[in-house]
């Protein structure tokens, strides 16, 4: 009885002293001999768990908190901790999301909406609105890499005022693809290059609001390799076809510019995902068996929230927690290997530890000042066995 209780008083501070590079989660021993095993979130080549583990840091009273209101513990902690490389960069300040237009909302809304989607999507702004050269509208696609982009549009803010002379008049959008320094004055003398107009609106009654292009044929050349110049935009008159105007792009904040680029992905082995609102899996009754139990990721905690703008304050990751029994028939396997272990010398512990997860959609800003939806699987824990 002795020699047990010495293990059990000791088991902790070995744990502390794994390399827990290559695990999947780790374990805590509670004051009634109770293993608790706290789901990790899975990063790039590493695992974080839940908890800034300290065998001498009030430990006990943090595993001791009411299930419902228990969150990371980490204010005490200077590290950061990343699930993408794209999020490793200097973050100078808070995001600040009243900037951003509101079709940026609305997309990650739209994604929680089908959850079969699975690809990258990246909102590209408009990068030359900040020059005098305001007239030709560009997109850095220097964070692409080697993605290949399936779908490509382009919105932008129109600000016609009621006072305009084409105000609910009929005219005509052509964007153009530059294809050199002086396609400009081309453009402008009316003898542009054909080639290079890849789309035209027609709208019967002009008016300030957004509009949008399909874009994805200047993308792809750019991607190939053609020197990217910009884009062109250019109002006409419905009747004489006359060019009235060039679109000069000094939109900025809610209004700016931005390109919405769709990134192919290999639809293998797809997780469906949760943001905690599914009633199916919300409603757990606590038992003192091998259960999933609430547990809450504050984005503040892990320094997320300089670089995450959607979900905007955490998630509800689960955590699998409860006494894993020797009488339990619902696991006969986990039954049969404790008990041959047992007669080997070894007394094998068994341990409540997830089974199934949920994927997440995560938004949030790259280093180049452009916004990313992207999907993370294994995120939120879905069932719970003893194993």
């Amino acid at each position: 009885m002795k020699r047990e209780i010495a293990l059990l008083f000791i088991l902790p501070f070995i744990m502390e002293a794994l390399n827990y590079s290559g695990k999947s989660y780790y374990f805590k021993i509670s004051g009634n001999n109770e293993f608790t095993v706290f789901n990790r979130v899975q990063f790039l080549n590493h695992n974080i768990s839940d908890l800034n583990v300290n065998p001498h840091h009030n430990s006990q009273n943090v595993l001791n908190k009411p299930q419902e209101t228990r969150e990371v513990t980490q204010k005490n902690s200077s590290k950061k901790f990343f699930l993408d490389a794209e999020w490793n960069y200097d973050h100078h300040m808070s995001i600040n999301k009243s900037k951003f237009p509101l079709f940026i909302k609305k997309i990650y809304q739209q994604r929680l909406e089908e959850p079969g989607n699975m690809n990258t999507i990246r909102i590209l702004f408009n990068t030359n609105n900040k020059n005098n050269s305001s007239k030709f509208i560009k997109f850095d696609l220097s964070s692409l890499a080697d993605e290949k982009v399936s779908d490509a549009d382009m919105y932008f803010y129109w600000p016609l005022e009621n006072t305009s002379s084409i105000f609910r008049t009929a005219v005509v959008l052509r964007l153009y693809q530059l294809d050199s320094e002086d396609s400009y004055e081309n453009i402008l003398s009316g003898n542009p290059d054909t080639h290079k107009l890849f789309n035209v609106i027609y709208i019967s009654k002009a008016q300030k609001g957004w509009q949008t292009f399909k874009i994805k044929k200047p993308v792809d050349n750019w991607a190939n390799g053609e020197p990217n110049f910009g884009l062109l935009l250019t109002i006409s008159s419905y009747k004489e076809n006359k060019l009235l105007t060039i679109f000069n792009d000094t939109n900025e904040g809610v209004f700016r510019t931005f390109a919405v680029l769709t990134i192919d992905k290999n639809k293998g082995n797809q997780q469906q995902f949760v943001i905690g609102k599914n009633s199916s899996i919300d409603s757990i009754g606590f038992t003192s068996g091998c259960s999933r139990r609430p547990w809450h990721l504050d984005f503040k905690h892990l320094h997320w929230n300089n670089v995450v703008l959607y979900p905007e304050e955490g998630l509800m990751a689960y955590q699998c927690s409860g006494k894993c029994l020797m009488d339990d028939e619902k696991n006969n396997h986990v039954n049969l290997r404790h008990f041959f272990n047992g007669h080997h010398g070894f007394r094998e512990r068994i341990c409540c530890v997830p089974k199934e997860y949920f994927s997440v959609p995560l938004m949030y800003l790259d280093k180049f000042g452009n916004v990313v939806l992207k999907n993370y699987d294994d995120m939120i824990v879905k069932t719970c066995v003893c194993s």
